[in-house]
């Protein structure tokens, strides 16, 4: 399978997040070859089977609306686009493209302990009692400078919200240095999310339930998941960026179960939930408007 990937500089150089997508695939995709694009040439990928964006969050709807409009798959990097509008046309277009294979990587929605704690919360019998509240953290070096430290960590956090309690409207927003505190309400759960910069990285997921309480973190952590502080076993070892290209990769070659994740509709969503916050906090807008 021939991919693109765009997010070089001109000089030829990777970002971090290019750089660990290429590896990955390097290593745990091996059939797949890579052709790297930098800003000034992002257009001229030669018929191939999909398109990683890599590049700054400024560019993402560009380059997603130009690659989906030629019904070419698209991986892109969170956020989707710096603006409702923007990532609102790049829902349409996908849409307009019945079928197509298209993921915003909001990794951590990936994570073995994750897909394991949401199975376990979306199980019918609701054996752990129904949830009550969820708290996020998600903490890291300096953000993306094009966008700023709301766009850059905070989708990390609200994909988690989007993803557990559909329709959750931000309640309150307060920034400070270097990190936001964001309180949502959804129809029966609330939710606290704290991110910004921090030395260490962090992505921590706390679910209260009637009966208990559990606990996902980054997967690099002895006990990714916990259930009222014991460890509950999570079989899948992969890093959660294997775990998404996976997904995206056998939606391309039509393979069954590969589609969870895939799709345009929360990505717009956290757009939306990121735009309120910015209108609630103006001077975070990450240009001249979030709307």
């Amino acid at each position: 399978m021939r991919l693109a990937l765009i997010g070089a500089h001109t000089d030829g150089g990777l970002g971090a997040w290019a750089r660990q997508v290429r590896e990955t695939l390097v290593t745990e995709f091996p059939s797949t070859s890579v052709d790297v694009l930098h800003r000034g040439n992002w257009e001229l990928a030669k018929h191939p089977d999909g398109v990683i964006i890599a590049s700054p969050a400024e560019a993402h709807a560009a380059q997603a609306l130009y690659y989906v409009a030629r019904g070419i798959p698209v991986f892109v990097e969170k956020p989707l686009a710096l603006s409702i509008r923007d990532a609102e046309r790049v829902g349409i277009a996908v849409e307009a493209q019945r079928g197509l294979p298209f993921l915003v990587d909001h990794v951590h929605l990936f994570s073995p302990a994750y897909r394991k704690l949401k199975e376990v919360l979306l199980d019918p019998a609701r054996t752990h009692g129904a949830v009550e509240d969820l708290a996020a953290v998600c903490n890291g070096p300096s953000p993306e400078r094009a966008c700023g430290t709301l766009w850059d960590w905070g989708p990390h956090a609200l994909a988690y919200v989007v993803d557990l309690m559909p329709g959750a409207q931000v309640t309150r927003a307060l920034r400070l240095p270097g990190q936001y505190h964001v309180t949502l309400q959804g129809a029966m759960v609330g939710a606290t999310l704290t991110f910004g910069v921090a030395e260490a990285k962090t992505h921590r997921l706390s679910v209260f339930t009637r009966r208990g309480d559990w606990l996902a973190q980054d997967n690099r952590h002895q006990m990714p998941l916990t259930y009222n502080g014991f460890p509950v076993p999570v079989l899948d070892a992969r890093r959660p960026l294997t775990v998404a290209l996976d997904a995206w990769l056998g939606a391309i070659e039509g393979l069954a179960g590969s589609g969870p994740g895939l799709g345009v509709n929360l990505g717009i969503s956290v757009v939306r939930l990121l735009a309120e916050i910015a209108r609630q906090l103006p001077s975070d807008a990450p240009g001249p408007e979030a709307t």
